[in-house]
């Protein structure tokens, strides 16, 4: 098992610096063989539940963050 994981993730409800949507993120994130990622989007939690959704859906840990 892959001992990183990012901790500064960007979705597109980032608006201007995402990166793709949650569920792109937890496919990337399982296709890269890590087992947890950080959701950080810019002031705003409305991935949070899209994102646990689909990091469980998967068997990842979802961790949750806000950049202010």
């Amino acid at each position: 098992m892959n001992s990183f994981v990012h901790l500064h993730a960007h979705s597109t409800f980032s608006f201007l610096d995402g990166y793709g949507t949650p569920a792109q993120i937890a496919d990337r994130v399982a296709e890269l063989g890590h087992h947890a990622c950080a959701m950080t989007d810019h002031g705003n939690v409305m991935a949070h539940v899209p994102f646990r959704e689909a990091m469980v859906k998967r068997g990842l840990q979802p961790i949750y963050g806000c950049e202010f």
